[in-house]
């Protein structure tokens, strides 16, 4: 990829969060402004879940072709354990998070916090 158009979707993408970041300061933002954020995010994070996983499946695809059978398994072996750490790593950093904001939410009088 050539230097200008990496530069050019780098200040795209510099320019997006510095447009989101008043949204984000919002107290109470539209719950319709909330949905089609959350789409949109949820949106571009699926397109690069798809590449990126499109990209690692290529050199697997390519072993398995030209039937190369312990690449394809060594790449496969890889890719899956690589997917494997990183959603475990993401259910404990969310049980993390979770266990650190419970003692906070708790009301004064140690009643359990009222649901939103």
């Amino acid at each position: 990829m050539p230097g200008p158009q990496i530069a050019l979707l780098g200040a795209v993408a510099g320019f997006t969060i510095y447009l989101g970041l008043p949204i984000g300061r919002l107290r109470n933002p539209a719950p319709r402004l909330k949905t089609g954020l959350n789409a949109g995010a949820i949106g571009i994070l699926l397109f690069l879940l798809w590449d990126i996983l499109g990209a690692a499946w290529e050199p697997i695809d390519a072993a398995l072709g030209d039937h190369h059978w312990g690449t394809a398994l060594t790449g496969g072996l890889v890719l899956a354990v690589g997917l494997t750490v990183g959603l475990a790593g993401l259910v404990h950093y969310d049980r993390w998070a979770a266990r650190r904001q419970a003692p906070a939410a708790a009301s004064p009088q140690g009643l359990p916090p009222r649901p939103n």
